[in-house]
């Protein structure tokens, strides 16, 4: 069954920065979440920023048949409440490491993403980038040390799923004191 959730929730944002620190070796953390340390190995950081959600299609219903997990059951239906959202992540990249720039991190970032494997792990989500735009260079100065800096966005599609009806009964409705299946009347 596809996983439930709403926007870009805990779940789907943990899944984001997992998968960034997959595809580039470096860490991510949302603009909402304190700032971790700079990796010392990477010599950088990634965040990132829900700026916009906008709603592509009205709620409609989506429904799955299931395959019983018990040849005795019988199988049932789910029916779920779906829509489509397009999320636009603002991506940062700044990098301490003078012999790598924002940008090389970013479209490595922007690069990988696309590969089967890593589309996968965004599809249990039920996500998928859409599309990322160009790397805007914007170097930073920290404690008067130049950091190469850079900025781009990634178009990111969801579902959203509310359960609608979920006929969890259809197997077992009462069992007795004794841990057995009751026999009919």
């Amino acid at each position: 069954m596809p996983a439930q959730g709403f926007g870009l929730n805990k779940v789907r944002r943990t899944i984001l920065t997992d998968l960034i620190r997959q595809l580039v070796a470096v860490p991510a953390y949302w603009s909402t979440e304190p700032r971790p340390q700079i990796d010392p190995v990477s010599r950088a950081i990634i965040q990132l920023r829900v700026r916009s959600t906008n709603s592509t299609a009205e709620w409609e219903p989506i429904t799955q048949d299931q395959e019983p997990t018990d040849p005795r059951s019988p199988g049932r239906t789910i029916t779920q409440m779906g829509a489509h959202r397009t999320h636009t992540v603002e991506v940062i990249v700044e990098s301490f490491n003078p012999d790598v720039q924002a940008h090389e991190i970013y479209y490595a970032l922007t690069t990988r993403i696309y590969r089967d494997r890593f589309r996968e792990i965004l599809d249990v989500a039920n996500m998928c980038v859409a599309t990322n735009s160009d790397a805007i260079d914007m170097p930073t100065t920290y404690d008067m040390h130049l950091v190469s800096a850079c900025a781009g966005t990634l178009l990111i599609n969801a579902v959203d799923l509310d359960l609608v009806s979920d006929d969890l009964d259809t197997y077992i409705e009462v069992v007795n004191g004794t841990n057995l299946v009751p026999q009919g009347p």
